[in-house]
């Protein structure tokens, strides 16, 4: 190492930016960033300096860019091609603001129906069985058609049809 700079350990590096150690490991094996040094027992070592560097990756990260599109942008970072990156971001980050606020006008109408109808609708309990993380989107248009159906008040016609649907769904996630 040379004398003159100051080095950091991963972990001590991770922590500046709020990130775990591993990340910066992983990064280093895609190749996007590499520590300043590596130390003979195999210890990666950062500088200050590469904050920047790092930085830019963790924003790009938060604009929902993959690794490879993070290392073809390194390789030739240009004006042009961020502000297509940051418009697909900004249209991603709209589409997932209307479909929260739909989500939220139905819940909030469903509220104010009969609550306890709602919750007890094997509709809505078939809902519930659908893992979270797996397929939000899913469960919101769920969500939603079936608020659909109580808005429009033809329930009688469309629940065995809601029914086959949300059937076929929940099964075929398991």
């Amino acid at each position: 190492m040379k004398e003159n700079l100051i080095y950091f350990t991963a972990g001590e590096f991770a922590k500046f930016h709020h990130i775990n150690k591993r990340t910066l490991h992983y990064y280093d094996s895609v190749g996007i960033f590499s520590p300043k040094h590596k130390g003979e027992n195999g210890y990666r070592y950062y500088t200050y300096s590469q904050s920047i560097d790092l930085e830019n990756i963790l924003a790009l990260r938060e604009l929902n860019m993959s690794i490879e599109e993070i290392q073809n942008y390194i390789k030739n970072p240009n004006a042009l091609d961020f502000l297509g990156l940051a418009q697909s971001a900004t249209d991603e980050i709209r589409t997932s603001i209307l479909e929260n606020r739909f989500f939220e006008e139905a819940m909030t109408f469903l509220m104010q129906y009969d609550i306890d109808c709602v919750w007890q609708c094997p509709y809505i309990k078939n809902i519930k069985k659908i893992p979270y993380k797996l397929c939000k989107l899913i469960r919101i248009h769920l969500i939603c058609m079936v608020f659909m159906i109580f808005k429009l008040r033809i329930k009688s016609i469309c629940y065995p049809v809601i029914q086959k649907i949300l059937n076929a769904v929940v099964d075929s996630l398991y």
